[in-house]
């Protein structure tokens, strides 16, 4: 498996996380 691809899946997974998180505190706080 290529390195950078290894990266941007890396990466993709904790934008999405993040993403998450803060739709979550947006949800939460109103």
């Amino acid at each position: 498996m290529e390195l950078w691809l290894l990266i941007l899946f890396a990466f993709y997974r904790f934008f999405i996380q993040f993403v998450n998180i803060l739709d979550l505190g947006v949800g939460q706080g109103g």
